[in-house]
């Protein structure tokens, strides 16, 4: 196969021929598909009134939260009962992995590039026009017209595309399906289903012929109205969530849900942090939660659950709970702080910064039914900047982990972390 030159490469004709023949592909393969979308039996839960639960089992799960007393009989106490109850449902949805790519490709990827591929056009237009303008001024043999003429049709059939791919991403059943950035699986109905896999091989095309490559003019921007204390706490998550994942895995647990800490934007890398995220791990009878800033209410609100000593709520950056039972067992709480302070030419935390780990490693406790509240924190620590170590391991209770990008100090943040998981009780 010859090589094209860049010039042919970037050449709005050439990016029309090949898209007018994966939308012609596309049209094809969207008239089966349409016809009968792909579902799939999913379970989902469902928080419902302890009045509405019609039945009791292993799918329904009690809710953190108000309590009511209901009383059986009327000789006998009041039984408290959980006003809100999780209950597990099975349903048929359209909102299944392989329509959430089409209409991702459709909104995400071919629709812009659709756009972009008329401006181009537009552009090219303009450029050639005053070169048809030279060549007329001076007498000169038109090379022009005929090129114009063709990206004037390349324009107006792209705003028909355009139409046709937001009839498509608009189709009744594709309405259910969220729209989120994915990733490429190859699954078996993208494989062997007729309609589908002849979208997939769209997709394919698609990806290797027509995507765009990176674009960070728009996230740059988007970075620079940070503050470098959110891009730091984001960093220091990410890093120390990898090492946690690492010591936990070695020491037996596993995965069995993982709600990552980021979600990737469009197709060009770009991130932004979620906030509910957790992630699940288990080994035996033991549970751990990793969840990135998790809500600690007040005990006063909470009939049972972890809560906090405070009239106000709890949000540390990063929380690790070993469950046991269905209860709270041990916590670890990690809090990013971006500031530093020089001492004897080094950069170590601020005192203030250690003073709130000992807030949180003081007022963080598991409520049970009928019962005191607990202390569970088993440690907690502050991700900065720096370069002091702040670490007892005979006696981890409060200290600092200096989190920096490189190989400096990572082999003694490593060996105080699995102290602190050593003394939790998890490894």
């Amino acid at each position: 196969m010859r090589n094209l030159g860049l010039e042919q490469l970037q050449s709005p004709l050439r990016a029309y021929h090949l898209i007018e023949s994966l939308m012609s592909e596309l049209d094809g393969a969207l008239a089966h598909i349409k016809r009968m979308p792909h579902r799939a039996l999913v379970s989902h839960n469902e928080r419902r009134q302890w009045h509405e639960v019609t039945q009791y089992a292993s799918h329904v799960a009690p809710e953190p939260g108000m309590s009511v007393a209901l009383s059986l009989q009327p000789d006998q106490p009041p039984r408290i009962w959980p006003q809100e109850w999780r209950v597990e449902n099975q349903s048929l949805t359209y909102n299944v992995y392989e329509n959430r790519l089409l209409k991702h490709f459709l909104w995400r990827q071919m629709l812009p590039r659709l756009y972009e591929l008329e401006n181009r056009a537009k552009q090219e237009i303009e450029r050639r026009q005053q070169n048809l303008a030279i060549q007329r001024f001076k007498n000169w043999k038109d090379t022009e017209s005929e090129r114009i003429a063709e990206l004037e049709v390349v324009s107006t059939n792209c705003k028909d595309m355009q139409r046709r791919v937001i009839g498509w991403g608009s189709l009744p059943f594709l309405q259910q399906v969220s729209l989120t950035a994915m990733r490429n699986i190859p699954t078996q109905v993208l494989q062997k289903h007729p309609a589908y896999g002849r979208f997939y091989q769209v997709y394919l095309r698609f990806q290797r012929e027509l995507k765009r490559g990176l674009n960070s003019e728009g996230f740059l921007t988007r970075i620079a109205v940070r503050k470098l204390s959110e891009l730091y706490e984001m960093w220091s998550v990410f890093k120390l969530t990898r090492a946690l994942l690492v010591f936990l895995k070695k020491a037996g647990y596993q995965t069995i849900s993982n709600q990552g800490f980021f979600r990737v934007d469009d197709e060009m890398f770009h991130f932004e942090v979620n906030r509910d995220a957790a992630i699940v791990l288990v080994k035996g009878n033991k549970r751990v939660v990793i969840r990135y800033e998790p809500h600690y209410p007040s005990m006063n609100t909470l009939p049972y659950g972890l809560v906090t000593a405070r009239q106000y709520h709890r949000t540390p950056d990063l929380a690790v709970e070993l469950w046991q039972e269905g209860e709270a067992y041990r916590v670890l709480i990690f809090d990013a702080k971006y500031k530093t302070r020089d001492k004897g030419g080094q950069k170590t935390f601020i005192e203030e910064d250690l003073q709130k780990m000992s807030a949180y490693y003081g007022e963080i406790a598991w409520k049970a039914r009928h019962s005191r509240p607990t202390n569970v924190v088993s440690s907690a620590y502050i991700l900065y900047p720096g370069e002091k170590l702040e670490h007892n391991k005979e006696y981890p209770i409060v200290g600092a982990l200096p989190l920096v990008p490189g190989p400096k100090q990572q082999e003694a943040v490593y060996h105080a972390l699995t102290d602190l998981l050593n003394n939790a009780e998890l490894l």
